[in-house]
């Protein structure tokens, strides 16, 4: 029998949040929509690779786009800490993904409105 990847460890820790008896479906709707802004990531990951069209400082416009083509990683870090969060403390854990999806929208309207 061999020892399972690192990458299927977490994907089984990730599902097991999911399949948790203990939450409440409303809760993890909640969180998925605190996930909304994921969807936009293949365009911002397209545009971001236009930056190194005429870099002033290449160090800084590549650790720049490391942390724009790596925020998917906050959104799932952000639903993976209020899940946890849920069982002590669930104001702060409904909060979490409200914050996020309300960025999201705030975003948006930002956008489309000029």
């Amino acid at each position: 029998m061999h020892k399972p990847s690192i990458l299927q460890e977490l994907l089984s820790k990730f599902r097991s949040l999911y399949t948790n008896k203990a939450l409440p479906k409303w809760f993890i709707r909640l969180n998925f929509l605190g996930l909304s802004a994921i969807v936009v990531w293949p365009l911002v990951f397209f545009a971001s690779i236009f930056m190194f069209d005429n870099p002033k400082n290449f160090g800084l416009t590549f650790l720049l786009f490391l942390l724009i083509i790596a925020y998917p990683l906050l959104f799932i870090g952000n639903m993976m800490l209020s899940i946890r969060l849920f069982a002590t403390q669930k104001t702060i854990a409904v909060l979490l993904p409200l914050i996020s999806f309300g960025g999201f929208i705030y975003f948006i309207f930002k956008v489309f409105s000029n």
